[in-house]
């Protein structure tokens, strides 16, 4: 149980963990309504969890999200192509 006291360490990345969350979040749900946006959102995401992992400095966080950064670019490059292919 959480006592009132406990530091939950709000605040002390800046946010960039709470906007990684949000971002991968709707790449989720963009991405399961066949949206473009979502990999947008998860390469937002791998760019906020980058900086996350820097400040932790954490590699396994760093290493993890440069390849998710990778595949999400991969991805949004993908999804352009297939969009101009249909038109």
């Amino acid at each position: 149980m959480i006592s009132p006291t406990t530091d939950l360490g709000i605040g002390s990345y800046y946010g960039l963990d709470y906007l990684a969350s949000a971002t991968a979040i709707g790449g989720m749900y963009f991405v399961g309504n066949s949206s473009k946006i979502g990999p947008a959102l998860y390469a937002l995401s791998s760019l906020s969890m980058i900086g996350f992992a820097l400040m932790a400095a954490s590699p396994p966080i760093l290493i993890a999200n440069v390849i998710a950064l990778a595949l999400a670019i991969r991805a949004f490059r993908r999804w352009s192509t297939s969009e101009d292919g249909q038109k």
